[in-house]
C-alpha cells in the first residue's frame, strides 16, 4: 500500500477563467511559472496541475482542443500550452 505523505501531488494553481483580459492571463501566467519555479514542478505534472486550474472559458476552450485534437491532450509541456494559450487569450495588439 502506499503512503499518501510520500506521494508527489501537483500544486494548486490559481483558476484562470479565459476573459478577455490580457493582462489578467499574463499576470496568470507568471504566478504559474512561479508556483512552479518554487516547488520544481517538471513535465507533465504541470500540465496537469494547468489543466485542473482552468475554469468557465478556459476550460472549455481546453475541452474543445482536446477534442479537436482526437487522442486528447495535445500537448505534454507547459511550454505548448503556454503558446497555444496566448494565441487565443493575448491579442497581438497587446504586445505593440
Amino acid at each position: 500500500m502506499r503512503n499518501p505523505s510520500l506521494m508527489k501531488q501537483a500544486p494548486k494553481i490559481l483558476k484562470f477563467y479565459g476573459r478577455t483580459d490580457p493582462k489578467a492571463y499574463m499576470d496568470w501566467e507568471a504566478k504559474v511559472e512561479q508556483v512552479f519555479n518554487v516547488n520544481h514542478v517538471k513535465d507533465k505534472t504541470q500540465v496537469d496541475a494547468v489543466v485542473l486550474g482552468f475554469g468557465d472559458h478556459a476550460k472549455i476552450w481546453w475541452h474543445k482542443v482536446c477534442k479537436d485534437n482526437d487522442q486528447g491532450s495535445p500537448t505534454t509541456s507547459w511550454r505548448d500550452i503556454k503558446t497555444h494559450m496566448r494565441a487565443i487569450f493575448v491579442p497581438p495588439s497587446y504586445w505593440k
